[in-house]
């Protein structure tokens, strides 16, 4: 009795081996920013805030609210922020949440772009991310 249950697991785990779930559909997506380099961003219809990113040159965070890392690259963000508009820089900075959304208190007094990833979809990705922009096209992404 054993044996076939050892057996049958093992014929499972096979087939699941070779029948891998899609990383795209209707209700979830699995994100894979490093495939997305020289490419326009293609999550970039699923941000609230993308008009604004077509737009120049941006340095994105892909962050959860309840990330412990993200809440310090949040930190170090706005530092760079404050530093960039002293400079004049072009180059600017947008926070996009990815749901589910948590309180603001995450990105409170931080003086970057503050944007949503919709929440029609369930988004499986490791975050942070960073991602530059130029014009919507991805130039690099940090992990």
């Amino acid at each position: 009795m054993v044996a076939l249950g050892l057996a049958i697991l093992g014929m499972t785990a096979l087939m699941l081996g070779f029948c891998r779930p899609p990383t795209v559909t209707a209700k979830y997506e699995v994100l894979e920013p490093k495939t997305w380099i020289g490419k326009q961003l293609p999550i970039l219809e699923h941000i609230d805030i993308a008009d604004q990113l077509k737009q120049g040159a941006w340095l994105l965070l892909l962050y959860h609210h309840d990330c412990p890392d993200c809440q310090k690259v949040i930190r170090e963000y706005a530092r760079i922020a404050r530093l960039m508009q002293r400079n004049q820089e072009d180059l600017r900075i947008a926070l996009i949440e990815v749901p589910p959304y948590g309180p603001e208190a995450a990105t409170r007094g931080v003086s970057c772009l503050r944007g949503q990833l919709t929440d029609a979809k369930e988004w499986f990705v490791k975050t942070p991310i960073t991602v530059k922009l130029l014009s919507a096209k991805v130039y690099d992404v940090l992990i």
